[in-house]
């Protein structure tokens, strides 16, 4: 289970810098392993590749910054890591499926993609006898 501590460390370390431009260099040398073995194990565990795991954050974040604040567009988009406030607009609503007007005046819903919390449970280990009841009277 040491692999799950490892992961969720290295997913705190991306939150702790969602906002910062980070490679996937520096997040798998933070887990301890090869960029190639951290984008695939990451992408088995999470269901979604490393790059797309930061982008829905940001995204999602974004979405909050747009509703609870009144900062300027470009000023949300930079933070994420948008050069243009037209890079921003497109990923925006590609992943929403909302505009930034309608999700500002609350007339859309985002989307919210919450960190990733890896929880293992493990159930069975036993074994179990296979008994056939032959001739099982119908219910009726």
């Amino acid at each position: 289970m040491y692999w799950v501590k490892e992961m969720q460390n290295t997913i705190a370390f991306i939150e702790g810098r969602i906002t910062e431009d980070i490679s996937i260099e520096e997040i798998s040398c933070s887990a301890n392993t090869s960029s190639a073995n951290f984008k695939r194990i990451f992408s088995i565990v999470a269901g979604v590749t490393v790059g797309d795991y930061i982008r829905y954050r940001r995204l999602s974040l974004a979405a909050k910054d747009l509703i609870e604040t009144n900062y300027k567009i470009i000023d949300i988009a930079i933070k994420y890591g948008y050069e243009t406030a037209e890079s921003f607009t497109k990923a925006f609503t590609r992943f929403h499926n909302a505009t930034l007007s309608a999700v500002r005046r609350k007339k859309s819903t985002p989307k919210t993609f919450e960190p990733l919390l890896i929880n293992i449970d493990i159930r069975g280990g036993f074994v179990m006898r296979r008994k056939l009841i032959p001739n099982i009277p119908e219910l009726q």
